[in-house]
Formats: structure tokens, sequence, C-alpha cells
């Protein structure tokens, strides 16, 4: 795998040409409470190793198959600005300073071509990562938008060193506008308001939280739908996302 190690730095260089700024991880309530609580962002493996809790996701057989279950994967796009749609990991997004790529303990960096779970049609290695920079800064926001949105970034062996205090500038919290039977409590205002206690019990109160979305943008995006359909068939995919 030493082959698709790339330099951080060059990397930084090409995404911030490219006007890529923050880092983007998506997760679950549970599972991001448990990042809160340590202080980083961590690997599904480590998280699992340790006894700490976390929200099962359909994608943990795939990651333990491909041995990426110990990688911590981040987006240089906003998917849930960028596709008009929820994330399928979860309703908060954790923004990273895209500066932590000039951070010697982030040295190297492995560029996905496409998301782990399509990996059973691209058995070469080559075909599932990048492991040349001219290529990458070719490809990436010029493949299009679902070409894009493939590309994932990964972090590999690096324990609890992704720390929220020095690198996470915001929380976003998804707002379904989902409320209760008497129409005084919001799901997202609920779990917004949780998500500030725990960043403020554990040292992180300076890290800024943002309600998604405001009325003016709600029509233009299919969460709002999709959160209202989960309700409906899947309440249960619905509580354990924002509980």
């Amino acid at each position: 795998m030493d082959e698709f190690a790339l330099d951080s730095k060059s990397v930084y260089k090409i995404l911030t040409t490219k006007n890529i700024k923050f880092f983007h991880h998506v997760n679950t309530f549970q599972t991001s409470k448990t990042f809160i609580e340590n202080n980083a962002l961590l690997s599904r493996k480590f998280v699992s190793d340790n006894s700490l809790n976390q929200t099962s996701q359909s994608s943990d057989a795939i990651d333990i198959k491909y041995d990426v279950y110990d990688d911590i994967f981040v987006d240089g796009l906003d998917l849930h600005e960028h596709f008009s749609r929820n994330s399928s990991y979860g309703p908060f997004m954790f923004k990273i300073d895209l500066k932590l790529l000039t951070v010697p303990s982030f040295s190297k960096i492995y560029i996905t071509k496409d998301n782990p779970t399509n990996w059973n049609l691209k058995p070469k290695l080559t075909d599932r990562y990048y492991n040349d920079l001219k290529e990458f800064e070719k490809d990436y926001r010029n493949s299009g938008k679902v070409k894009d949105g493939q590309i994932m970034f990964t972090f590999k062996n690096v324990s609890t060193n992704l720390k929220l205090n020095k690198f996470c500038k915001e929380v976003i919290v998804d707002n379904p506008y989902i409320f209760s039977t008497d129409k005084s409590k919001s799901l997202g205002h609920i779990t917004f308001d949780k998500i500030v206690a725990e960043l403020k019990n554990n040292g992180l109160g300076h890290i800024n939280v943002t309600l998604r979305h405001s009325d003016k943008t709600v029509p233009f995006c299919w969460c709002i739908t999709n959160y209202g359909q989960m309700r409906l068939v899947n309440k249960a995919k619905l509580r354990t996302m924002y509980i």
C-alpha cells in the first residue's frame, strides 16, 4: 500500500487551487457523541477495539473485507449540499480544517477512486486508489457530480491524532423538519441542543454548531422528503441516526 500513500502537502496545494477548504465527515448521533467524548475523529476499528459506542453501518463488513476498517474517511465536498440529499451515514457532519494536511502526523494521505462499497467490481488496487498526483488533479472536480462524490480521502493508523479541538471548525446538524404530535418539538432542534451540550461538556464549546436547513433552502433539498419517508417506513433507522 505504500505506493498509494500520497504526499499530503502536495494534495493540500491541489485541493486549495480547486477551492476546497475543508474535509467533511458524516456520522450518527451516537458515534458523533463518542468522537466528542474522545476529542477526535476515530476509525470504526479503534472504536470497536476500545469498546466505545458507535452505530453499526451497512458498510462495516465491506470495510473489514477490504482492510479499511481502521481508516478515517473524509470527503472533500459537503455531499449533502453536492447531491441535495441527506447522507446514508448520518445527519451530523464534522467540518475539518484542510490545513491538517500540513501537519507532520498527517504527512501521508490515501485517495480512493471510488467508494469501497463498489470495489467488488474493481479487483486491482490501481482501480481503487490514486498513486499519481497528476491523475488525481486531472480527475477531481472535472469528472462530473457522481464521480467527484465518490472520490474519498482516508487516513490510516492515526489513532486519536485527528483532534477535534485542533481541526474541527464546525458541526452541521441536519434538520429533517419532523415535529412531535403537538408540534412543540422538532427532532432537528432537539438534537442540535444535545450536540451543543455534548461539545460544551467535553471542553469543545468553541466549535460552532449549525442547523441545516433554513426555511429558504428546504424546498431545494431531497433530504426533507427522504427523512419524511424514513419516518413512515423505517422509524427505527431514523431513531438510530438521531438518538
